[in-house]
């Protein structure tokens, strides 16, 4: 019994260790990206901002539409091709690469795709669209093989490579040659694509020239699986997109620039869950494999106490420090943009809630349940923004995506302690709202020009937070006691 528990902790600490290193890349960069956002906010306008707002939502709803869920096919089946590894991912590739082809060549011979079937704006920009089409596609399936593979090492230098590459372009492009939008999107999309080259090349003895042949099998196999999962992906981009365009419609492209600024910066709260989920995939697929349900038990409670904690400690700082920081940051012109940030900053929360939830809905196999819960989601946003953006603009649309994920998350809690699994805790759920509520009002009451008002309500977000931090820490201790004591 002593050395299965060691065996257990061991592997939480791997899962841990992992956690950390996907969530540092993804932090890092944001990090990076945050102390650029004085020179992006002074060379690009708003309204080139919500040109790069529509063009990356709608590559990425595009995205999902092509890949019909093979990223996650890549995660789920690492284990069940040991020898066949190589003609696995190749024949991905090859699939991928195939379709990004025929979209060219549809693009360039008919322009049917982007003038007559796509917003106007993004017609105008289709080459561009192109590129981050591509860098995103490629770069979804190299995650999601060097996740599977655990290497993360490969995966923090390849998303570090890909960001500077990226970010130096830029503003070449930006700065020198006054390209404005396109010149950000090139260089942006140059950038993901030499961290695709920098990650298949490392890895290229496992995918290129390991055991096993390109063969139709497997692609058939990961598409099986990974179409369930079309609706999962399409719906969490079409709130992006289709949110952007009911603001376009209403509010026009500036408040479509505000909104995806402070969409950028809030989406942070994401990638934590994301991040620390990306690590547990691979070890929860290799416990199953193993039949270790105690070991399955044990990693479930600690991904709870890891996601919630470092989900509460970036809301709280966000909320205190991160908006009267930026006020002096970023242009005068992006100002308006701070009042949308908090509630997206919870809505991305609950999201990230979500992310944690359906995965394990999605191992229970319930997948037709988790596309389910993301189209009702869509169409909470959706709705939301056409009754709300005409009156209150880009506001409108962040408080709609913030109702609609929170919406979003109860569901597969439902659905999951249904079934009899507690993954995150009740009450953080609600106590995490409650704090969202109080910080989105104290933004509304406080006049963002006012310093002596935003010191005021910084030390009100710090010491609210800290209470339900201190509350929230002494739940996750508990429910962790409970689940120790069954295992």
């Amino acid at each position: 019994m002593i050395s299965k528990i060691k065996k257990i902790i061991s592997r939480q600490s791997d899962v841990a260790k992992n956690g950390s290193i996907y969530l540092g890349s993804r932090v890092g960069t944001k990090i990076l990206s945050f102390l650029m956002l004085p020179v992006w906010t002074t060379f690009l306008s708003p309204e080139q901002y919500g040109v790069i707002g529509l063009i990356v939502a709608y590559s990425g709803m595009v995205g999902a539409l092509l890949l019909l869920g093979l990223p996650s096919a890549i995660v789920r089946h690492y284990h069940d091709y040991d020898d066949q590894w190589s003609g696995y991912i190749k024949t991905i590739f090859g699939y991928a690469l195939g379709i990004l082809f025929l979209v060219y060549m549809t693009m360039w011979m008919t322009d049917i795709i982007l003038q007559e079937a796509a917003p106007d704006i993004i017609g105008r920009y289709r080459n561009v669209f192109w590129i981050t089409l591509t860098g995103g596609v490629l770069t979804q399936l190299s995650i999601a093989g060097v996740q599977a593979e655990r290497a993360s090492k490969q995966f923090i230098i390849g998303n570090f490579i890909s960001y500077l590459v990226g970010v130096t372009l830029s503003l070449l492009f930006v700065i020198y040659f006054r390209m404005g939008a396109e010149g950000f999107l090139y260089g942006m999309g140059t950038g993901t694509l030499v961290g695709v080259a920098y990650m298949v090349s490392n890895r290229r003895e496992k995918w290129l020239f390991g055991g096993g042949a390109i063969h139709a099998q497997y692609l058939k196999k990961g598409m099986k699986y990974g179409a369930l999962l079309l609706p999962t992906a399409l719906s969490g981009w079409a709130i992006n997109f289709l949110g952007r365009i009911i603001v376009e419609r209403y509010s026009g492209l500036q408040e479509v620039g505000l909104f995806s600024f402070a969409g950028n910066l809030a989406m942070v709260m994401s990638f934590i869950m994301i991040s620390l989920v990306q690590a547990w995939s691979p070890e929860y697929f290799a416990s199953r494999k193993r039949g270790s349900e105690n070991e399955i038990k044990a990693s479930v409670s600690h991904i709870d106490g890891l996601a919630t904690k470092f989900s509460l400690i970036v809301l709280i700082g966000i909320a205190s420090f991160g908006t009267p920081m930026l006020s002096v940051l970023i242009s005068d012109r992006y100002h308006s943009a701070l009042g949308m940030i908090t509630p997206l900053c919870v809505g991305y929360l609950f999201f990230g809630f979500t992310n944690i939830e359906t995965r394990e809905c999605m191992f229970l196999g319930k997948n037709f349940q988790v596309s389910v819960i993301y189209v009702i989601g869509a169409f909470v946003a959706i709705v939301g923004s056409l009754a709300l953006v005409p009156t209150y603009g880009g506001y409108g649309a962040s408080i709609a995506s913030m109702v609609a994920m929170f919406i979003m998350s109860l569901l597969p809690l439902v659905m999951n302690r249904r079934q009899g699994v507690k993954i995150l805790n009740l009450k953080s759920y609600g106590l995490s709202f409650v704090y969202g509520l109080c910080c989105i009002f104290a933004d509304k009451l406080i006049p963002t020009d006012d310093v002596n008002a935003w010191l005021v309500r910084s030390f009100f977000a710090l010491l609210m937070g800290g209470m339900l931090f201190v509350a929230l820490n002494s739940f996750c201790k508990s429910n962790k006691s409970r689940v120790s004591g069954a295992v």
